[in-house]
């Protein structure tokens, strides 16, 4: 079978990602001022990859023997199936996507993602022709699952809503068709890239899925891929980097994991395995300050870590219980991040503005807090309840939106009780002169410089 795979952003000025947020998205909308709109585009045209599962479902049903093409646009290349990649922050244009295409052809169509499941009515009525099927669930685990079974006859007998829970093994899984995307690239308006990490060629990599932290209230991780962990070997992960090394040559790596330090044994397994390949990466993490100690520090150094963000979210203690987040003191936030810094790894500190107990006060008090500590990088959203999460159903009553594509994790969504609108985008605009300080500019700046023209 030929199969097209549809992974379709809106035009915007500014970072569209289906790979965050658990596969919702987000959008960096920095602000309206002109330090804001720079960042904008600066982010924009610095870093961009696909979501996980679009990348996961083209090696599976390649290695069964398809023809998959991977496509940012929306073409008809006369596929027998088309499978659409789903967000909330493009979600409109999905719909009108699937509407248009259903004019120009009769094939069957396939929706994925975790926003499917939130909005299968919509995404179904976009069809016309009732010839549409959503898979709830992780799509990559269904087709691999199905594999003996995956031809027209199957897929058409199926029901419009397709629900799967079972989760495979990840070390089952063939490793993401990154090819499939890079091939692309000559075509497509969207190249895979993460200029942060340095020159070289950009992918993106899982080493576990899955997320126990409290953080579940308003975080997308626990609650769509489970508070279960599920592990890939060690080995499993290192083979996956030699071979985009080797097929694409690529040596950044971005993790996608929530917490990569979750379990210690894990990742001293992954950092040791790297280090014993004696391949050369560049590395980008995500994690826990309090999960890093001086032994697991020199290990990520060793193996190519280059950059870590970390979850400060605010600076004041009531506003973090009010979001139900712990975090460790703010003296030690400092003092950690600058030692790590001092090793030679940036940090990017990432805050949430108006959070449940915020006022205007207070979130300046973070962005202020944020400058004090004057990591490499510093990235402050917006409180925004998404579906399946706890904060959802709390805020649902004060949500405040037109389009789902408002819900960028940069815009205010909801009727705040002590910040505007309009207060919620001067925080942003203010947050945007982060960068500017004379102490970021002759203590951190040359560092990222060096990193994105050296690397």
């Amino acid at each position: 079978m030929k199969i097209t795979f549809l992974d379709i952003y809106r035009k915007s000025k500014y970072k569209i990602s289906k790979n965050t947020n658990a596969g919702m998205g987000t959008a960096n909308n920095y602000g309206t001022n002109l330090l804001a709109k720079a960042q904008n585009i600066l982010i924009k045209n610095s870093i961009h990859y696909p979501p996980q599962n679009c990348l996961y479902s083209m090696a599976v049903l390649r290695k069964q023997g398809n023809e998959v093409i991977y496509s940012d646009k929306l073409i008809n290349n006369n596929s027998d199936i088309y499978i659409f990649t789903t967000s909330i922050v493009n979600h409109e244009t999905e719909i009108e996507s699937i509407s248009e295409l259903r004019k120009l052809t009769e094939s069957l169509f396939i929706v994925i993602g975790p926003f499917a499941e939130c909005a299968t009515e919509k995404y179904l009525q976009a069809d016309n022709s009732n010839n549409t099927k959503i898979i709830i669930g992780e799509p990559e685990g269904f087709f691999f699952i199905n594999s003996k079974n995956i031809n027209l006859n199957f897929l058409n007998n199926l029901p419009n809503k397709v629900i799967f829970k079972d989760m495979v093994d990840l070390d089952s899984l063939p490793f993401p068709a990154w090819d499939l995307v890079f091939e692309s690239s000559k075509t497509n308006s969207i190249k895979s890239n993460m200029r942060f990490l340095g020159n070289s060629n950009s992918v993106t990599i899982e080493a576990q899925r899955g997320c126990p932290y409290s953080c579940s209230y308003y975080c997308c991780y626990p609650n769509i891929q489970g508070k279960k962990i599920r592990f890939r070997s060690a080995l499993n992960v290192v083979n996956e980097m030699i071979h985009h090394k080797k097929t694409l040559n690529a040596k950044n790596f971005t993790f996608r994991d929530p917490v990569f330090s979750i379990s210690k044994r894990h990742v001293e397994a992954i950092l040791n395995e790297i280090i014993k390949s004696k391949e050369k990466f560049n590395i980008c993490i995500e994690t826990q300050l309090k999960d890093i100690d001086d032994e697991m520090l020199l290990l990520m150094k060793n193996a190519g870590v280059k950059l870590i963000y970390i979850g400060v979210e605010s600076s004041e203690k009531e506003v973090l219980d009010s979001a139900k987040r712990k975090n460790l003191e703010n003296k030690t936030i400092f003092e950690k991040v600058n030692y790590i810094e001092k090793m030679g790894i940036m940090i990017k500190c990432n805050y949430i503005l108006c959070l449940p107990g915020d006022n205007y006060t207070t979130a300046k008090k973070t962005i202020n807090f944020a400058k004090k500590i004057n990591s490499s990088f510093a990235q402050f959203t917006i409180f925004t309840p998404m579906p399946k999460t706890p904060a959802w159903l709390e805020y649902f009553p004060k949500l405040n939106f037109d389009r789902f594509e408002e819900f960028t994790m940069w815009d205010l969504v909801i009727n705040h009780d002590r910040i505007t609108k309009e207060q919620s985008i001067k925080l942003k605009n203010k947050a945007a002169y982060y960068y500017t300080s004379l102490r970021y500019i002759f203590t951190r700046l040359p560092r990222v410089l060096q990193n994105i023209i050296f690397n």
